[in-house]
């Protein structure tokens, strides 16, 4: 409930049952128009985004066998969601930015260096598709 239209008790029992319904009207339409279903919207949106990502990088996975030498080797991949989705969006960067060959070792060395970079704690050593 909105703060702005809050009434106290001894307020409300000198209203009469119609003002109380308009009141309490009034307070519901502020709910609706606040940013928070906004929010909630744009969210959603970007989950879905993500998830879309997730989806097609995995079907890539599935495809290329040097994506699936670097998903064996890299365990975390796909259960560490925030370790996950940063690898996703490092793969969006080197492949749609920076021009990468998603099937060149180059690609995995630098997808790789990374993630070391952004998780040096998580990552127990450097790994390559190389090693």
């Amino acid at each position: 409930m909105s703060k702005v239209l809050k009434i106290s008790r001894s307020t409300k029992k000198k209203l009469t049952k119609f003002e109380i319904i308009i009141w309490e009207l009034c307070e519901k339409i502020l709910e609706v128009l606040t940013l928070k279903p906004v929010v909630i919207y744009i969210e959603n949106l970007i989950l879905n985004r993500k998830f879309k990502l997730q989806r097609k990088f995995e079907k890539k996975l599935r495809q290329d066998k040097k994506a699936k030498i670097w998903e064996k080797l890299n365990p975390w991949f796909g259960s560490d969601t925030v370790m996950t989705y940063t690898a996703l969006d490092i793969h969006r960067k080197l492949v749609e930015e920076e021009g990468y060959n998603p099937k060149s070792d180059d690609y995995y060395k630098e997808l790789d260096k990374r993630l070391y970079h952004e998780f040096p704690l998580k990552m127990k050593r450097y790994f390559s598709s190389n090693n």
